[in-house]
């Protein structure tokens, strides 16, 4: 699958790397076409090379729509707000919980804003996505941060990997469930343990 997801970056999620590809066969074709008079080539190839710019704006993948849900779940953080993670969580959102009962939609995001209250997070930096587990109506994404976070009794740099399943939902692509891997390279078994800490 690594050839697979380097295509799909390459022809649907890399302007960068497909234009400069693009550009530069142009500019081959050019100095060919100087050279020997023959434009066709340079035409065939500006068209392609338009049509395969214009597919990779219009197509979003699976990839695309997790950074864009979790860009925006990120400046919320930052904001100490919670609009744009409860606008990504599916009505039937649940979290992992292997000691005790998962949370909900509506418990997660009362968890959320108690956490809010008590602590901030200065700053918050997404290290490493990934995407794996892939069907048709679901795919799961591994992300991993760097935040500041301070409160009263608590302040630093934190690091922490999250495994975030999302589902396709009548409103789009939506976060079905969340389960936090580990905070600090230490497993977190609940999320009573996650606050804490």
């Amino acid at each position: 699958m690594p050839h697979v997801d380097a295509l799909v970056w390459f022809f649907f999620e890399s302007a960068a790397a497909l234009g400069s590809v693009v550009g530069l066969a142009l500019f081959v074709l050019l100095v060919y076409w100087r050279r020997t008079g023959r434009g066709r080539p340079l035409l065939i190839a500006l068209g392609a090379g338009a049509f395969l710019l214009l597919v990779q704006a219009l197509v979003v993948t699976q990839r695309e729509h997790a950074v864009r849900w979790l860009d925006r779940i990120q400046v919320d953080l930052v904001r100490s707000r919670s609009d744009a993670l409860a606008a990504a969580l599916a009505p039937d959102f649940e979290t992992d919980q292997p000691r005790g009962a998962a949370l909900n939609r509506e418990a997660f995001l009362d968890y959320v804003q108690r956490f809010q209250q008590r602590l901030a997070v200065r700053w918050l930096e997404r290290a490493d996505l990934r995407l794996h587990d892939r069907a048709g109506d679901r795919f799961v994404v591994s992300a991993a941060y760097v935040a500041e976070v301070v409160g009263e009794q608590l302040g630093g740099a934190f690091r922490s990997r999250w495994s975030l399943t999302f589902a396709r939902t009548p409103a789009g692509w939506m976060i079905l469930h969340l389960h936090a891997e580990d905070i600090e390279g230490v497993p977190v078994p609940s999320w009573d343990d996650l606050t804490a800490r």
